[in-house]
């Protein structure tokens, strides 16, 4: 039996190495699904892709020829238009790894699959496959090992595979709790933090519970086998335990930092794991008014050693030679704190054994303040001299990072309140610590958060005395720091009223005390804590006075919530006009950038006293529309369009309101009253062609319209006289122009073509909501010209931007397409739990057909599985829901059918006729069409094959799209090759054309269910001719799409 590998290598077993790279992907795609017919033109697509040879059949049929020598005995047989490698799966050693057990699969695999083969679509999908199902073996038997108890051998299996997938979150947890139960703690630790930066960085996400789960279970257990756990000090207490155990000299460790950041925790830590390891410690502490060499002292006699005496001409060579006498019994670590305040005897003492060296097995920590308010001339200068010496080591601590802050906080706290105290405490240990103590026993997260806004009561004497040391201009430049915010140092300056340098010198001792520090361009606190400390000492006279000067001072671009903060903190000596009237600004910043909570928030501030009333309307409805409340929204904008003192372009954009929300399918009649009213204002061009715009979309959707041609006319004679001088109103007219090619009888390239060119003019105008309309026609546009691969890296990008945005429609739209995907490659289940997500999604947002878009995906659904009649009606319930959708009416059709109801069908196919006449091109109507060619065909209605036949030209390889990406609904050639059937005898062989061409698409898209119906019907129709003339007697069991004869 010839057999074959894909894994690790291309080649036939036992044949001669295959050196072509065409010919090794041409072997492995035969060899993907062996036995299975690949057509032609899916082989010449995926070997040559855009690089096609002069004659591309002659060309494949070359390689054909060529595989045939190679691959012999086996055949490579030509059937159906296509051509299928004749060996059995087994022969395969891709298909073995998966049809086998997993155990097997997971033995056997070697390599990846494909090496030195062309990328290919088909190929690219089943690399992806592999791995997938590689991973997921991987995590099985991770998980049986460790249930099994063998952390060890389940280690050895999932370590190799998280090296190159670190955002993979269950099979981080399986190597981290392997490492923990083998008895590396630190390790998993690493491997979780690994992970979490992977997702953070990567996918902008936070670990799931897992994962979380498992970083406590570990921190917990290393807390109780190993005592308190310091954080973010590894470094230090890797020297201290390297000096214990180095055989050839011991270490003279000097520790440096601010005032609370750690030092004496870092000394205790290191005492405590010196006892676990039975080391001798022994601690001192040099205090005020303390009498000479007492820390020394206190220190040696706890590790039984004699001091040296103050006589003593050599009291470092002494002191070495009684700790290695100590030494020889065990290690010795000796901790001395608050060297700073330390006397001169006992410094010289300290730099004579650091000239002398410490003996092998014996640590002397040393922690010293280092900037401290007072100075220390003694400790500066024994310092100065140690830190060149061999043997000695000097660190100086800083605020933990945010991995420490976080391990700080601890897990069962959560990643909520881990943010805030990183964003409030900048890791400094002390401020930490004051806050974990105030916020522990709090009842929920929003207690915790609350509570790390205030100054801990432990932290303010500290604060205090800080600020108490500093000269009384310096206090006043921190006071205007801290009301106002970090500035540059010119404008802090005009703030406060005196010359910058002074300014810059007044501050000199804040940063000596490192309670400031300088940035390029000014000051800045170093700690939010000490900034919150200084402005509650602040008097409220004196805080308003500086927002005024800053008030006044603003330059009319500043930033919104800038001029906001300052109004509001001058409030007490501004008009309240002024402070009304700042808010306004910042609302509509708020509202851009999607945070709609914060401007629901500033407008229920009191805005009676705004100079623009209708204004505060205006920016409340739009904030209104966009978390879903419509109809409130609705009452704001009709108040603000019927104001006459209103300014245009407020009036106009009332009467647009919130277009993130997209357009209703129903329709919205207020809308389109208020745009009939604003049309006949003063508008300029760029206000003129948002109204046309947003009246052409809404009376596409009402009836009894008429207009909409001479809109249309009217936007397209603008955009043609102005878009060149005015890129806004180019892009208006473009997404229009998009917006309209939907449904229409436009090729897919040319509609490719005209979205891309609206969104680039959308990007290049600045224009957000026009921008992500256009993304969103782009999407749908790409499906449709068969382009998947290019849609998707479109949506990829889509996705994230529009939930930081907050774009309603657009977070909705990413979602339905996920669902439509994951329909086209057969995952029925995955879809229909997509697709709740996004209806439940759209009606969080308010998104006014999230029903029906659900609907649209049950009828892609159960066209597939030609079960329509399961959805008890729904297509007729959906019909009346829209009555002017007459794609609805096909639909229904098509349930009929399902149900054997001839008589129905029918007349629901008089039905939509009589409904799509006047709207040809509109919204939905090629998948109307699409849905009338199932129902023609089932029916022998020869009118309706035409009309279908005449609205969808030939469009080669594209796809039928509903909407913007509801559902997707296959090949346009299914459609045409069910309609041509429907013809008649005559037209069979045109249909089974048509419907291999559909195949073909859909196979090269990875739409299975859409192939095999595609071939079905290719088969049923191959030679046979058109649909019987009456139903067999035993109707075939599952015709494709359900589509049996029904006369």
């Amino acid at each position: 039996m010839t057999e074959i590998r894909l894994l690790g290598t291309v080649e036939v077993v036992g044949a001669d190495p295959v050196r072509s790279e065409l010919l090794r992907t041409l072997l492995a795609l035969l060899a993907l699904d062996p036995g299975r017919p690949v057509p032609t033109p899916t082989l010449i697509d995926e070997i040559y892709g855009e690089a096609l040879p002069q004659d591309p059949r002659a060309a494949l049929q070359i390689q054909i020829t060529r595989l045939r020598k190679v691959v012999a005995p086996a055949r490579v047989e030509s059937i159906g238009g296509g051509y299928a490698l004749g060996v059995p799966r087994a022969a395969v050693d891709l298909c073995r790894f998966h049809d086998a057990e997993p155990l097997v699969a997971l033995a056997n695999i070697d390599g990846e699959p494909f090496p030195g083969c062309r990328s290919t679509p088909r190929l690219e999908t089943e690399r992806r496959r592999v791995e997938v199902r590689w991973l997921e073996l991987v995590e099985a038997r991770a998980r049986a090992l460790l249930d099994d108890d063998q952390p060890g051998a389940a280690l050895s299996v999932a370590a190799p595979a998280l090296a190159g997938h670190l955002d993979r979150e269950h099979l981080a947890a399986l190597v981290a709790t392997a490492l923990h139960r083998v008895g590396r703690s630190g390790e998993a630790l690493r491997t979780i933090a690994a992970t979490r930066r992977e997702l953070k960085v990567e996918h902008g996400l936070d670990p799931g519970p897992e994962l979380r789960g498992v970083e406590l279970s570990v921190l917990e257990a290393r807390e109780r086998t190993l005592g308190p756990v310091v954080v973010g000090r590894e470094g230090p207490l890797a020297t201290i335990r390297e000096g214990l155990d180095d055989p050839e000299a011991g270490r003279l460790v000097l520790v440096a930092g601010e005032a609370g950041i750690g030092k004496s925790t870092l000394l205790g830590a290191a005492a405590e794991e010196a006892s676990r390891r039975g080391a001798r410690v022994g601690r001192g502490l040099w205090e005020h008014d303390q009498a000479p060499f007492a820390a020394w002292v206190e220190a040696l006699h706890r590790v039984g050693v004699e001091p040296p005496s103050l006589r003593d001409p050599a009291p470092g060579r002494t002191l070495r030679r009684r700790l290695a006498v100590a030494a020889d019994e065990g290690h010795v670590l000796v901790t001395l704190d608050d060297a700073h305040r330390a006397d001169r005897a006992s410094l010289d003492v300290l730099r004579a054994l650091g000239r002398a060296g410490l003996p092998p097995g014996v640590v002397v920590l040393v922690a010293a303040r280092e900037p401290d308010a007072v100075a220390h001339p003694a400790w500066g200068e024994a310092a100065a001299d140690l830190a060149p010496l061999e043997g000695v080591e000097r660190t100086v601590l800083r605020e933990l990072d945010e991995a420490g802050t976080r391990a700080l906080v601890g897990a069962e706290l959560g990643e909520t309140l881990a943010d805030a105290l990183w964003a409030r405490t900048g890791g400094h240990p002390l401020h930490l610590s004051a806050l974990l103590a105030e916020v522990r026993g709090l009842p929920d997260d929003e207690a915790r958060v609350a509570a790390t806004a205030r100054v801990p009561e432990r932290l303010r004497p500290l604060l205090a005395h800080q600020l108490e040391q500093l000269p009384e201009a310096c206090r006043a430049g921190l006071e205007a720091l801290a009301v106002l915010g970090p500035l540059p140092l010119a404008e802090l300056a005009d703030a406060v009223g005196e010359p910058a340098r002074r300014l810059a010198g007044d501050l000199r001792p804040a940063v000596s005390h490192t309670l400031v520090e300088p940035t390029a361009d000014g000051f800045a606190f170093r700690h939010e804590l000490t900034a919150a400390a200084v402005l509650d000492t602040v008097p409220a006279v004196v805080a308003a006075q500086l927002h005024l000067a800053r008030h006044e001072a603003l330059p009319a671009d500043a930033a919104p919530f800038t001029v906001l903060r300052h109004a509001v903190g001058a409030a007490a000596l501004l008009p309240p006009a002024t402070v009304a009237d700042a808010h306004l600004p910042a609302v509509l910043a708020a509202y851009r950038d999607g945070a709609l909570a914060d401007a629901e928030r500033l407008l229920d501030t009191g805005l009676e006293h705004a100079t623009r009333p209708w204004r505060v309307r205006l920016l409340r409805g739009l904030v209104l529309e966009a978390r879903g409340r419509v109809d409130e929204a609705a009452e704001e904008f009709d108040a603000v369009v019927a104001d006459p003192t209103a300014d245009v372009a407020d009036a106009v954009a009332a009467a647009m309101g919130d277009d993130a929300q997209g357009p209703s399918v129903a329709g919205r009649p207020r809308r389109l009253e208020r745009l009939r009213r604003v049309r006949d204002l003063d508008l300029d061009d760029r206000q003129r062609a948002r109204v046309l715009r947003g009246m052409i979309t809404e009376e596409q959707q009402l009836v009894g319209v008429t207009e909409t041609p001479s809109l249309v006319a009217e936007l397209m004679a603008l955009g043609d006289s102005r878009a060149e001088a005015d890129p806004h109103l180019a892009a208006e007219v473009a997404v229009a122009t998009a917006f309209l090619q939907l449904d229409a009888a436009v090729p897919a390239a040319e509609r490719v073509g005209t979205c891309l060119r609206a969104r680039e003019l959308a990007e290049a105008a600045g224009e957000l909501t026009l921008r992500f309309e256009a993304d969103e026609l782009l999407v749908a546009a790409l499906v449709t010209a068969g382009r998947l691969d290019d849609a998707l890296a479109r949506h990829a990008d889509l996705a994230p931007e529009a939930e930081r945005r907050h774009r309603p429609r657009t977070m909705w739209a990413t979602r339905l397409v996920d669902a439509a995907l994951l329909l086209g490659m057969g995952k029925v289940s995955d879809s229909d739990e997509a697709a709740q997500d996004a209806l439940a999604r759209g009606q969080e947002l308010g998104i006014p057909d999230a029903l029906g878009a659900f609907f649209c995906h049950l009828v892609a659904r159960h066209l597939l599985t030609g079960d329509m009649t399961v959805l008890g009606g729904l297509p007729a319930t959906a019909a009346g829901m829209y009555p002017r959708v007459s794609a609805w009416r096909a639909c229904a059709a098509v349930d009929a059918v399902h149900g054997g109801d001839a008589a129905t069908a029918r007349t629901r196919l008089t039905e939509f006729h009589e409904q799509r006449a006047g709207r040809e091109g509109g919204l939905f109507d090629r998948t109307g069409l699409c849905l009338a060619a199932c129902a023609a065909y089932a029916v022998g209605d020869a009118v309706t094959a035409r009309l279908v036949l005449d609205a969808l030209p030939e469009d080669p390889e594209s796809t039928v799209v509903v909407g913007i990406g509801a559902a997707f609904f296959g090949p346009l050639d299914l459609y045409r090759g069910l309609a041509t059937a429907a013809l008649g005898d005559g037209a069979a062989r045109d249909a089974v054309t048509l419907f291999r061409a559909a195949g073909s698409t859909a196979a090269r898209l990875g739409w299975t269910p859409w192939a095999d119906a595609a071939e079905s019907l290719a088969h049923r129709h191959d030679g046979v001719g058109t649909v019987p003339a009456s139903p067999p007697a035993t109707p075939a069991p599952n015709p494709p799409l359900g589509l049996r004869p029904v006369r």
